[in-house]
């Protein structure tokens, strides 16, 4: 990757502060860097999956795959989905109601919708938000 993570991480805050169903937030997680096999033992308890990037609340950091790249449009999206959950974390909007699962559903539609939208600015048309047809309650 020959991006700096920092400044990427700046231009997407400023990028969700737009959305005005958040507070402004101007201070970038800890973003690490790391191979898919130590992604997997954070996000999916060790077992193979195929995650790319994960957002842990507790330490208010973004895990990013090796495997990304950071030139590309569509890998930046990565980043940018996982830093609206770290957003919505920040702006406590991961409430927890009588439903966790819907909660949940909630904060991944906005995250994707998120996503969705930077790739329309970048001309690509990829509707990420189809994954969430696989979540269930």
């Amino acid at each position: 990757m020959t991006v700096d993570i920092n400044a990427l991480c700046m231009t997407f805050l400023l990028f969700i502060n737009q959305d005005a169903m958040y507070e402004e937030v101007n201070v970038c997680p800890d973003i690490q860097v790391m191979p898919v096999k130590e992604l997997q033992l954070l996000a999916c308890n060790g077992a193979e999956c195929p995650v790319q990037a994960y957002y842990d609340r507790q330490a208010k950091a973004v895990y990013l795959s090796r495997e990304l790249d950071l030139d590309y449009s569509y890998d930046r999206s990565i980043l940018l989905h996982e830093l609206v959950h770290y957003v919505q974390d920040i702006n406590d909007k991961w409430e927890e109601d009588i439903n966790e699962c819907r909660s949940a559903i909630r904060r991944e539609w906005n995250a994707f919708i998120m996503q969705e939208k930077y790739l329309l600015e970048k001309n690509i048309r990829i509707p990420v938000s189809r994954q969430l047809s696989f979540y269930r309650c």
